[in-house]
């Protein structure tokens, strides 16, 4: 179930680089993602407080730029930092070494980390 959909994604997130017709899967990965690191407490978006809900959304829009525009090259070399095919080589290098331990522990991106921080549903303890 995704919290938002296109018309939030262009109108108030103002995002362009997804196209309408890629918008359901791409959208609907960074919902599952979203769910994944907020340990799926969200459930039912209505039910919380305004801000909850307009950050969740935008937090979700963040995600699916990001796996839209990274996607399985960002998950391949998080998964094995480099590879070579003959004389091309490929390495997430410093990159993948400085990314944020909270990337890491999430699993999403900064942008949709930091819209969800002040909401406290990546914070374990509350619930």
């Amino acid at each position: 179930m995704s919290y938002s959909d296109y018309e939030f994604y262009t109108e108030e997130f103002k995002g362009n680089l997804i196209p309408e017709d890629a918008f359901d899967s791409v959208i609907a990965k960074a919902s599952r993602l979203i769910d994944k690191a907020t340990s799926y407490q969200i459930g039912d978006l209505i039910e919380w407080p305004e801000f909850t809900q307009r950050q969740v959304k935008l937090a979700e829009c963040a995600q699916a730029e990001f796996t839209h525009q990274y996607g399985e090259m960002d998950e391949f070399l998080n998964s094995v930092g480099s590879y070579s095919i003959g004389d091309v080589s490929v390495s997430a290098g410093k990159a993948n070494e400085t990314r944020s331990q909270l990337v890491k522990h999430y699993g999403i991106c900064d942008e949709a980390i930091s819209l969800l921080m002040p909401t406290g549903l990546l914070d374990r303890r509350l619930r």
